[in-house]
């Protein structure tokens, strides 16, 4: 989240329309941009490679501080405080400079109001467990869907920015197949 908050600070006089996927509250920020949560930290504990582990970003000391930051340190009431101001902060900046921008969650929907655009009323992985994917670990899925998720995504999001619609709208089910 943090990454991404950056780039759009140093994007936003350029962007005219955005389509905004928030991760969930437990990703920690650091300096190297590592995607450090709570399942990759398990990773490097566990020596397993994974897309998200030491195996892509072979810094073993920034993970072992993101062991200790969870193990002594982690306040979730906190991370999630954060995310959420986080997350308002940006659809203000967006809403502010008349950016168009569609909302989505990546794992569990949260209810929020946003003010540049609609937000879609069930997170992605929630929606993929409907399409009948069971589990994102360790796939090779882009963006973990099928080539048809990808496109249901697509036409989506291609038709809420042609729209003015600040409704929140849902995704079809379209069955999983790799």
């Amino acid at each position: 989240m943090w990454y991404s908050y950056q780039q759009l600070v140093t994007h936003l006089d350029d962007v005219q329309l955005a389509v905004c996927c928030y991760t969930d509250a437990h990703r920690l920020a650091n300096p190297q941009n590592y995607p450090i949560n709570l399942g990759s930290v398990q990773y490097h504990r566990s020596g397993q490679a994974d897309a998200h582990s030491v195996a892509n970003f072979p810094n073993r000391a920034v993970w072992d501080a993101a062991a200790q930051y969870y193990d002594h340190l982690w306040v979730k009431d906190y991370h999630v405080l954060t995310w959420q101001l986080l997350i308002q902060h940006m659809d203000s900046l967006l809403s502010q400079r008349g950016v168009r921008a569609i909302h989505f969650f990546s794992f569990e929907h949260v209810p929020m109001t946003f003010t540049s655009g609609p937000c879609c009323d069930i997170g992605l992985w929630e929606w993929l467990q409907h399409c009948g994917k069971a589990s994102i670990a360790h796939d090779t899925d882009e963006n973990h869907m099928s080539w048809r998720q990808n496109r249901h995504m697509a036409d989506t999001v291609s038709r809420l920015l042609c729209s003015n619609s600040m409704q929140s709208f849902g995704l079809d089910r379209v069955r999983y197949r790799q």
